[in-house]
């Protein structure tokens, strides 16, 4: 296509891709944005699939929908709540529970280049990636 240069956004587990990509060859991008991504492996995730492998999406639903909207977001049934329960239903266990154990066990990366501009975001009711921890992760992400 052509691109030389592009911004790159991660969110969530994406942001784990997105710092890896941006801390290997920052020269490819404009800026990166990481939404909503711990600043390193948590091994407590591991056992986060568990319930999925044994018995089914269905399982993980009210618990997951719980993290990612409030009560009152799932309550009024909005289409974004409805678009991410469709999304989430449809992914296979096997595959939601190996997404849980990466998480639980990726390598240390690198520091993203400080010249590299970077914003990190998280959200207020998000226990995982707290405006606190994205903003420590940007703090130490651009430290050499």
């Amino acid at each position: 296509m052509g691109i030389r240069k592009a911004r790159l956004l991660g969110a969530s587990m994406g942001s784990v891709v997105a710092r890896i990509a941006a801390s290997t060859d920052p020269t490819r991008w404009t800026s990166v944005t990481l939404v909503a991504g711990g600043p390193s492996a948590i091994p407590s995730l591991a056992d986060r699939g568990a319930p999925a492998l044994a018995a089914g999406m269905r399982a993980i639903e009210a618990e997951t929908l719980k993290r990612w909207f409030s009560e009152a977001d799932i309550k009024s049934d909005h289409e974004c709540v409805r678009y991410a329960r469709e999304k989430l239903l449809a992914m296979r266990p096997a595959d939601w529970a190996a997404c849980w154990r990466a998480m639980a066990s990726f390598p240390a990366i690198p520091a993203l280049n400080e010249e590299l501009p970077s914003i990190c975001i998280g959200g207020g009711l998000d226990a995982s990636a707290t405006p606190a921890l994205m903003h420590d992760l940007k703090r130490v992400a651009c430290v050499r």
